[in-house]
């Protein structure tokens, strides 16, 4: 039999999984109202990862057409995504031979292959984050019909606080980083990184 999932499949198996490897103290995604605790519960983590899910590993290079000039972008910052991560589905069998779905973790740009445990712990301070994160999305491109007064979200990001012992102590989305660190689209371009010999990543 062949399994059949979603990228919204895999969203939720990461958080299943976390919250069963007690890796997970608590994940809650706050709107309207309550929105106002985002800056209280930002604060709770020291270091921090940002995730982008997605179906499998061949809607990868859909990445791409975020972005004005990926390779522009990858130059940029592939020396810099330890803590930006795609988690995709792959189907495997377990002993028995019956299928499953199985999580991995890979680097956005550079494409390193991680294990769960190593991903939590490749999570950047807020100020690495932060600068990361304007020069990430002074990369991508604004939508049609965007003023382009803030950043456009990604659907499917994902920023996970990580505690000292390597446990996920929350997970906000990306929008709430943002009003958190008063992100700007209007920011200064960064100078191109001398690191240019990466090539590993999305698939061409």
């Amino acid at each position: 039999m062949k399994l059949k999932w979603w990228e919204k499949t895999v969203e939720y198996l990461f958080v299943a999984y976390a919250v069963a490897k007690k890796k997970m103290a608590f994940g809650i995604p706050l709107d309207g109202d309550h929105e106002r605790a985002g800056d209280a519960i930002f604060a709770a983590a020291n270091r921090w990862i940002l995730i982008e899910f997605k179906r499998d590993r061949t809607t990868i290079a859909s990445e791409k057409e975020k972005f004005a000039n990926f390779e522009t972008a990858r130059q940029m910052l592939g020396a810099s995504d330890g803590h930006h991560y795609i988690v995709y589905g792959e189907s495997a069998k377990n002993e028995r031979g019956s299928m499953y779905l199985d999580l991995k973790y890979v680097t956005y740009f550079s494409g390193v292959q991680k294990t769960f445990d190593e991903m939590l712990a490749s999570g950047a301070g807020e100020a690495a984050f932060s600068l990361y994160l304007k020069r990430l999305t002074s990369l991508k491109q604004i939508p049609a019909g965007s003023s382009g007064g803030g950043l456009m979200m990604d659907d499917y990001s994902l920023v996970a606080g990580v505690g000292e012992n390597n446990a996920i102590v929350e997970c906000v989305s990306l929008a709430q980083v943002q009003r958190a660190l008063n992100l700007r689209r209007e920011i200064e371009r960064p100078a191109p990184s001398h690191d240019i010999s990466r090539s590993r990543g999305m698939e061409r």
